[in-house]
């Protein structure tokens, strides 16, 4: 039987836009996004809706570094209760190169669940 998904859309990816320290966080308002640090701005969110679901490594190296949410699964019917898993990775695409980098990938889902991450 195939896991149900929960539905979600990009915001913000970018190789620049993220915090100098490694982020795996739920965001449900625009004041906790504006304590991560994060260089990009984060417009038109309906937090009564939805939550921002973030991944950034933090600063790497060097500009080879991407980060990305693959799927949310949801878990609420093996758990009894409205629950998510967050699956993410992080790979090196492309030629290196000198400049240092600070990737984020930044997700809206739905609000009203808890939403667990796991890198794989």
């Amino acid at each position: 039987m195939a896991q149900a998904r929960v539905s979600f859309e990009t915001a913000l990816k970018d190789a620049m836009g993220g915090p100098k320290s490694p982020v795996v966080a739920v965001v449900g308002c625009q004041a906790e996004w504006g304590s991560l640090g994060a260089a990009a701005e984060m417009p038109g969110v309906d937090f009564g809706r939805e939550v921002l679901l973030v991944v950034s490594p933090g600063t790497r190296p060097d500009g080879t570094h991407v980060v990305e949410i693959r799927e949310v699964l949801d878990l609420s019917a093996a758990l009894g209760a409205p629950a998510a898993l967050v699956l993410w990775e992080e790979r090196h695409d492309g030629p290196p190169t000198e400049a240092l980098c600070r990737p984020i990938h930044v997700v809206r889902a739905p609000r009203g669940r808890h939403y667990l991450f796991a890198r794989g």
